[in-house]
């Protein structure tokens, strides 16, 4: 049974919160929005800018600080950083009560091991019925608490606003969503191509097979993930043209509403389409690893061919 929205009022003090990558931040960041406690940040990378557009002004503080000043510590989970590592690390040594978020359906385990280094938590939340199943699974020892998606609440009433928007079209738009793989695979691998696909493998597939989910595809729009930047798909405006545009869209919620389909590898932007009732596909080339999101809605290109 999941717990209350607002369950984490009921941690007493002022809380640290502490976030690096993109997916975390955002859950965490919503999360802090719809609640009233006192909190200090401590952040870096893409949590940074996503705090500061949803938050506004809050307290920024070392993560030595942070944790000398607060009376409990929430984290997110990141591959780019071991940030929240050091967080939960710290937070156990000192006997402060720390809790994670998990954001994600992969690597769960990896998450809290660096340096092969096991770290958990006192607790682990997560925000889904597979992700509880999941986490139970692999940490039988930690209590894991399944609480409702705050980023799910929040961005379905965006959809809905940029929805009413749309002017109907025979014609299809197909949305696809960058993971930024090669970076965090780059770091902990040495190897961009450690799954046996990047996101410009991803996409070439994605392109050379659109017509097998609809020949009604008129255009086709590459969103790149947040951590990184949007030069780094001009290589496909000029191999292939108009066809392929790059959103310069600030809202994730406005480019959804605004296509018809969308594609991606495994990102949890796909899972939020597919909440709010868009066709979506994971288009991960063969030879790369299976998608992991468990969701049985979500279409696989490669068995569609």
């Amino acid at each position: 049974m999941e717990e209350p929205e607002k369950s984490i009022n009921s941690y007493r003090g002022t809380g640290l919160i502490v976030s690096h990558d993109s997916g975390g931040a955002d859950i965490l960041s919503s999360l802090v929005k719809n609640n009233i406690f006192s909190f200090k940040a401590c952040l870096d990378g893409p949590a940074k800018s996503i705090f500061n557009n949803k938050i506004g002004a809050f307290d920024l503080i070392s993560l030595k600080d942070g944790i000398k000043n607060s009376d409990w510590v929430i984290t997110s989970t990141s591959w780019a950083s071991d940030l929240e590592y050091q967080a939960i690390k710290q937070a156990r040594k000192d006997k402060k009560f720390v809790v994670s978020l998990l954001d994600h359906w992969v690597n769960y385990k990896q998450r809290f091991n660096h340096y092969n280094s096991l770290i958990l938590p006192n607790e682990i939340w997560v925000c889904d019925q597979y992700a509880y199943n999941l986490a139970n699974d692999i940490f039988s020892n930690t209590l894991i608490k399944l609480i409702k998606n705050p980023l799910l609440l929040e961005f379905k009433k965006e959809f809905k606003f940029f929805q009413q928007k749309i002017i109907a079209s025979e014609n299809l738009k197909l949305l696809f969503l960058s993971d930024n793989i090669e970076e965090a695979l780059s770091k902990q691998y040495n190897d961009s191509n450690y799954w046996g696909y990047t996101d410009k493998t991803s996409f070439e597939f994605l392109y050379e097979n659109f017509t097998v989910i609809s020949n009604k595809i008129s255009q086709i729009t590459i969103r790149s993930h947040p951590s990184e930047s949007i030069n780094n798909y001009h290589w496909a405006l000029d191999r292939y043209g108009p066809f392929v545009k790059i959103s310069n869209k600030e809202s994730l919620a406005d480019d959804i509403a605004n296509h018809n389909i969308i594609a991606g590898s495994e990102s949890m932007a796909m899972v939020l389409a597919l909440y709010c009732g868009k066709d979506v596909i994971s288009c991960i080339p063969p030879g790369g690893k299976s998608c992991a999101l468990p969701h049985k809605e979500i279409l696989i290109l490669n068995r569609m061919i």
